[in-house]
């Protein structure tokens, strides 16, 4: 269509009103080509054999009505990206993607029957691409029990090929319901009555679709896996297939396509779209897994896109500035091209949030168990870089920040004290960040809650277990507000895992510390006599090369002997013997060391036993260089 090349640049967007036409005129195009079959357009039709006049015969057109449409998508696209997020322009543009979705399944409807499964394919994905991260509420409005009902005739939907898109179709409305059981005599009556009151409209009785998109995606995706012939279109299909999952709290579909797709090993082939929504991809599944109380799958999915402080950039949400060098105006505008519209935007703030959460619970409890241990691991960098930072500070005042926040409920876990850490995390100021924009708010911060209560009280043994002889289980309780059965099973954990050196004593209740573990002096002393040994070492060494001996020598009662001698005499006072044996570069001769160029006889030969270097014509004893 002549309406594409109303921009000089394909980089710039088209105006509003030309998007407006646009999408009238592609509309009537549509609606043409449905009502009048015998119009084929096709772009496998030559030139010469295009048919634009004659009526007897169909008319054949050069073209291609689905690389129109994917144009009309990129398009839409772009006047999102050249809109301000924060104008009602915005918003304008936002609400004509009801429009767009609706063309794009008139042209599902259109080609069908008339194209390739390859063609069908593309259809599909310009489908998932308008539906993959949109959240559907209603699955938090139906009951449990409705959706593990649905299960299996979900499942016998997906078995079934894909004819057409699935959809549920829903009953009469309780009007039409109330006219089936009127009684004879009130039909009288109403019969009576004006024509339009008892007039039953069209509109009354039609039947109204609701579409499932969890089951519509579904279908779209097995489809592409199915049909699809290129590993581009079906690895998009994946990732929107696992992000759709991992949206609707369904951790463990969504970690299990992950994980059997192997796309974690390959993605760095990718192009680079492709990259990006995986990167979008790996956070939303960090975020479900936390949402699920996985805090170590939560930690591993965060951790790449937060561990270098360019998730903004990976998520293709902004430019970040280069400190090294500046971008070159032909790369920073294909890099404005990638950026996401701002509806299909992850909150960055929620992001690092979760992730410094799930490093406290992972990294406090590890950091009390290995307190004096000098070969202890890091688990997550950034934790640690925050830790430092509030260490700095000479004046600590009331937590305001986001990350302040985690930081002083890291401090109040040290010490096993959750009810503190608790309204750290689970602040109104937190509330109003972060933990309000999960749809399932309430649930969310009570496995908050109880996680915070478990890592306290596996921090608090790690600390203080060898302080106490024995500790009673009902005294844990009551101090961390839990279930008598939930501290034995994480105690339990605990001693079976090694981490605690103890043992249950059902009768009474209590659990019996070993103290097999050094005491917090004796793991003071062992750190100052390792450090202790590393100095005398290095002072040793440093000794020996100001006295000019060999990095490589051994020190026994006084003398020095080098490795590589085959002799085993010691010198007095230190000096070096050269007796007997063979050096390295050299060889062994009876009783003596002889280098090249060195002449037989002399002091220096076999029989002297001394030691010559290169260039000597033989002398006596340990001669120089001539």
């Amino acid at each position: 269509m002549s309406v594409y090349d109303y921009n000089p640049t394909v980089s710039l967007c088209m105006k509003p009103e030309m998007w407006q036409k646009l999408l009238d005129l592609v509309q009537d195009l549509l609606q043409i080509l449905e009502g009048n079959p015998a119009i084929v357009i096709n772009e496998k039709v030559m030139e010469e054999l295009e048919n634009l006049e004659s009526t007897t015969e169909e008319f054949r057109v050069r073209g291609c009505v689905l690389s129109m449409i994917e144009r009309l998508d990129e398009e839409f696209t772009k006047m999102l990206q050249a809109c301000d997020a924060h104008s009602t322009e915005y918003i304008d543009r936002l609400k004509d993607e009801k429009m767009v979705c609706c063309i794009i399944e008139k042209l599902y409807r259109y080609l069908e029957s008339r194209v390739t499964s390859a063609d069908l394919c593309r259809v599909y994905m310009l489908r998932i691409n308008h539906m993959y991260y949109k959240f559907d509420y209603t699955t938090i409005a139906r009951p449990a029990d409705e959706k593990a009902a649905e299960k299996p005739l979900e499942k016998e939907a997906v078995e079934k090929p894909l004819e057409k898109p699935l959809e549920k179709e829903v009953m009469e409305k309780p009007l039409e319901k109330e006219a089936e059981e009127k009684p004879p005599e009130k039909e009288a009556e109403a019969e009576g009555s004006s024509g339009e009151e008892t007039k039953i409209t069209e509109d009354t009785q039609q039947v109204e679709v609701v579409v499932d998109p969890s089951v519509l995606m579904d279908e779209l995706c097995k489809y592409i896996y199915a049909k699809d012939i290129t590993d581009r279109i079906r690895t998009r299909a994946i990732l929107c297939h696992i992000y759709h999952h991992a949206l609707h709290n369904r951790w463990f579909e969504a970690r299990d396509l992950m994980m059997m797709s192997h796309l974690q090993d390959t993605i760095q082939h990718s192009d680079i779209p492709i990259q990006i929504l995986y990167n979008r991809t790996m956070v939303q599944l960090g975020l479900c897994a936390f949402r699920h109380a996985s805090i170590q799958d939560a930690h591993n999915c965060l951790l790449d896109i937060q561990s270098g402080g360019r998730a903004k950039e990976l998520l293709a949400q902004g430019l970040l500035m280069q400190r090294q060098q500046e971008r070159r105006p032909e790369q920073e505008k294909l890099e404005k091209q990638r950026q996401m519209p701002f509806h299909m935007h992850i909150n960055l703030e929620l992001l690092e949030c979760v992730y410094l959460v799930s490093a406290m619970l992972l990294e406090i409890p590890y950091m009390a168990a290995h307190e004096f241990d000098p070969r202890r691991r890091m688990i997550s960098k950034s934790f640690h870089h925050q830790l430092k930072i509030a260490e700095r500070q000479t004046l600590t005042g009331p937590p305001e920040s986001m990350r302040e926040h985690v930081v002083a409920a890291s401090k109040a876990m040290k010490v096993g004290d959750w009810q503190q850490c608790t309204e750290y995390i689970l602040s109104d100021k937190m509330n109003v960040k972060v933990w309000n924009l999960f749809p399932e708010t309430d649930r969310v911060r009570e496995m908050i809650r109880q996680r915070i209560q478990e890592e306290s009280l596996r921090t608090y043994l790690f600390t203080y277990s060898s302080v106490y002889d024995s500790l009673s289980l009902v005294t844990l309780a009551e101090q961390f507000r839990m279930e008598r059965g939930l501290v034995h099973s994480v105690i339990s954990k605990m001693i079976i895992n090694e981490e605690l050196m103890a043992s249950m004593d059902e009768p009474s209740q209590s659990v019996v510390m070993h103290r097999t573990e050094p005491s917090r002096l004796q793991s003071l002393a062992l750190q100052l006599s390792e450090k202790i040994s590393i100095l005398v070492e290095n002072n040793e060494k440093l000794l020996e090369i100001k006295q000019g001996i060999l990095p490589g020598t051994q020190r026994r009662d006084g003398g020095y002997q080098q490795r590589g001698y085959g002799g085993d005499k010691w010198a007095d006072g230190g000096q070096r013997n050269y007796q007997g044996g063979n050096r390295r570069g050299g060889h062994q001769q009876s009783g003596g060391y002889r280098n090249r160029n060195q002449q037989d006889g002399g002091g220096g030969g076999g029989g002297g036993g001394g030691y010559q270097r290169r260039n000597q014509d033989g002398g006596q004893g340990y001669g120089r260089r001539n």
